[in-house]
């Protein structure tokens, strides 16, 4: 059996361990956050330094926003968290105090008692002088039982006493914890304002050159048109592969692999590691009176990143697009993965990949290393519902 000591001690253990899980965990996801913002910002940066291209230091800027807000709200919950441990284990502190302190109560009145009746002669006088047997017994059993009382008091105040002891260091860890949660987010908050400040400074100057913002709203919305119109190329080429000699596309397509395709929606490994900039669907932005489509996502990342496959299937097509380095087209039965901004594509047509093999390196194109990302069946799908979370 364990004694109270033990399971004091398993219990405040089990307590530390389980918020040290929570801090390593929270410790990993702000660490990916801090990665993805660092990568921006170098993108910003890189960007920012050209001047020549205030939509995308535009968009990069909103991205890094969208990062530091949900580094800034895990803190706020990390913090709540922190701040409910911190009052429970103060009502345990003061509710152990209470029991502490009623315990060397009792133990010094059995001190003092016992004091009185020092004098081990009393005791045998008291003993001897019993009427009989039995009282004498009970007698005996009585200052046995005060000795033995005296002694379990004294136990029970020292095991009281070192779960007290952990308990104000577990207060004084959440405390740090917390003192250090909240010191992050106000230096997030700042970065934040920040990046507001300078997207406003981007959108005021844009307004103010008419010729200038026309002309990056025009140059935007025709680089998108043509990546589109160079895919929907692909994409047609590709349905017309059957029957060419090291063909990949097949009008009798593979339905088994386009079963595990779709069985695999949610469970997708990333293409590239790296936050989202512009996200899939329409995009706009009502300070610039912006509004495009993006078929895809675009993936920031670390400068001469891998492009991995992200499903086992045949490379269609691989083709260059002015602007978008070159584009590589996998199918999967009939579905299709496409990646662009390819700077060395490592495959060719007809070659078969494997879900994750190294394919391609990301290219670094005025001052962006961005993955272009395209999942295509009949229609174009939303990336984003097909990769696993990151």
């Amino acid at each position: 059996m364990f004694s109270s000591v033990a399971l004091v001690a398993v219990s405040v253990f089990c307590a530390l361990a389980q918020d040290n899980t929570g801090i390593e965990q929270q410790k990993k996801k702000r660490d990916a956050l801090e990665r993805d913002i660092q990568i921006l910002h170098k993108q910003l940066s890189d960007v920012t330094k050209r001047n020549t291209d205030a939509l995308t230091a535009i968009s990069l800027l909103q991205a890094q926003e969208r990062l530091r807000k949900k580094v800034i709200s895990d803190t706020e919950g990390k913090i709540k968290s922190y701040n409910r441990q911190i009052t429970e284990t103060t009502r345990e502190i003061a509710r152990q105090q209470a029991v502490l302190d009623t315990l060397e109560a009792h133990y010094d009145r059995l001190i003092a008692g016992a004091y009185k009746n020092r004098d081990v002669k009393k005791w045998y006088m008291y003993i001897l002088s019993s009427e009989n047997v039995s009282q004498a017994y009970r007698r005996f059993g009585y200052f046995k039982s005060l000795s033995g009382r005296i002694k379990a008091n004294a136990r029970q105040i020292e095991e009281v006493k070192a779960s007290l002891n952990a308990r104000k260091s577990e207060l004084l860890s959440l405390r740090k914890a917390a003192d250090k949660f909240k010191a992050d987010k106000t230096s997030e908050l700042r970065k934040l304002q920040a990046d507001e400040a300078l997207q406003k400074t981007l959108v005021k100057s844009l307004k103010k050159s008419s010729k200038s913002y026309r002309a990056a709203l025009a140059a935007k919305k025709k680089e998108m048109s043509a990546i589109d119109r160079k895919i929907a190329q692909m994409l047609r080429e590709a349905s017309k592969g059957a029957g060419k000699k090291g063909g990949a596309s097949q009008k009798k397509f593979d339905k088994a692999l386009a079963d595990r395709f779709e069985k695999s929606k949610g469970k997708l490994p990333w293409p590239v590691e790296g936050p989202v900039t512009e996200h899939f669907g329409p995009y706009r932005n009502t300070q610039l009176k912006l509004s495009l489509v993006n078929n895809g996502i675009n993936i920031a990342c670390e400068k001469g990143s891998a492009v991995k496959a992200v499903f086992d299937g045949v490379v269609s097509n691989v083709m260059l697009a002015p602007g978008y380095g070159q584009c590589i087209l996998v199918q999967h039965g009939d579905y299709y993965t496409s990646y662009c901004k390819v700077k060395d594509a490592y495959v060719h047509q007809g070659d078969k990949v494997t879900a994750g093999q190294t394919i391609g390196e990301v290219a670094t194109i005025m001052g962006k290393t961005q993955l272009y990302f395209l999942i295509y069946r009949k229609k174009y799908l939303n990336p984003e519902d097909w990769l696993s979370r990151q």
